[in-house]
């Protein structure tokens, strides 16, 4: 296993980024979702400081460093599991903790005249900020991965990456394939971009490949006889074209009709169970079947229905209809 920087160089590689900015605003990092969750690991640590360790008592106001690990299958993995954060933050104490800690660093001060003492308020102190800088593990694939919006696929194997720049951290997230074999993009790039023969391309992710030339003898079938070919045979028939589904409902709001055209006229295009070429194959569509477009998606997805069923289709395979 080795990198194959030339798909990382190839601009069709899906790829999918998220940054964290070093100093974030307002204390969010990322988004709120993923600001939350790495509150909660914060918590227990930030708790035993004397702290409230509660997510609304605890602000982020900087992220000094990231770096991933764990691989996921074995040491030479390039599949990490596990993000490692250093923070630096603010929080709360409950203030009666707060009055306690403070009469603690005073005890040989003694009061000027003595009154019965005012009755301690449990509301809670200022962000005070933590000393420290705290470092928490983030699970990649359980976290970063669903809060960011960095999914590839259906299959926990994306190859993640952390970029330090002097705004922020860029984490990314690209396919990781079967692991094994020659990269599809790569070997685009390579004889694209820097016109690699196929030889080049099979040595690179193949290291140690020897070619050989083998001599084959082919046994052709006896010759039909001029009879047999005179014979005349069945009469042709045309075949059937699959019977489309009606589409006959009237169109709600925002909603269109279009149809599927952008396909062979032979072929077919796959309903699927969610706008994911991972998804189920709900049914099959025929040129010419027409839909009705409930909602246009991100990543060029429709989700489309007829009289019949509901499903997602690619917008490229459809065409709007007047």
């Amino acid at each position: 296993m080795h990198e194959d920087h030339y798909d990382v160089e190839n601009p069709e590689s899906v790829v999918k980024k998220a940054f964290i900015e070093k100093t974030p605003k307002d204390g969010i990092i990322g988004n709120m979702a993923f600001t939350d969750a790495v509150k909660m690991l914060l918590s227990e640590p930030i708790s035993a400081m004397g702290f409230t360790g509660e997510k609304e008592d605890i602000r982020i106001v900087a992220v000094t460093g990231m770096t991933l690990h764990t691989p996921k299958d074995n040491a030479e993995s390039l599949v990490m599991t596990k993000l490692r954060m250093t923070v630096q933050a603010e929080a709360r104490r409950m203030a009666s903790q707060a009055m306690i800690n403070d009469e603690e660093k005073s005890i040989f001060h003694m009061p000027a005249t003595t009154s019965t003492p005012a009755p301690r308020s449990e509301s809670k102190s200022p962000f005070i900020p933590v000393e420290q800088s705290i470092t928490v593990d983030v699970p990649v694939f359980t976290c970063i991965k669903p809060l960011l919006g960095l999914g590839i696929n259906g299959s926990d194997n994306e190859i993640f990456t952390v970029t330090e720049g002097e705004r922020g951290f860029e984490i990314g997230a690209r396919r990781y394939g079967h692991g094994v074999g020659m990269s599809q993009r790569g070997a685009q790039w390579m004889a694209d971009k820097y016109g690699w023969t196929y030889e080049q391309i099979l040595h690179f992710y193949y290291p140690g490949l020897n070619f050989k030339k083998t001599e084959t003898a082919v046994t052709l079938a006896p010759p039909v006889s001029a009879a047999f070919l005179a014979t005349p045979g069945p009469a042709a028939t045309p075949t059937p074209r699959p019977t489309v589904m009606p589409v006959t409902h009237a169109l709600g709001p925002g909603e269109w009709r279009a149809k599927v055209t952008q396909i062979g006229t032979n072929s077919s295009l796959n309903l699927r169970s969610a706008p994911s070429t991972n998804a189920d194959i709900l049914r099959v569509l025929y040129y010419g079947q027409e839909l009705i477009v409930t909602k246009r998606l991100e990543d060029g997805w429709l989700a489309v229905k007829t009289d019949v069923i509901e499903g997602y289709v690619m917008e490229k395979f459809v065409e709007k209809m007047d």
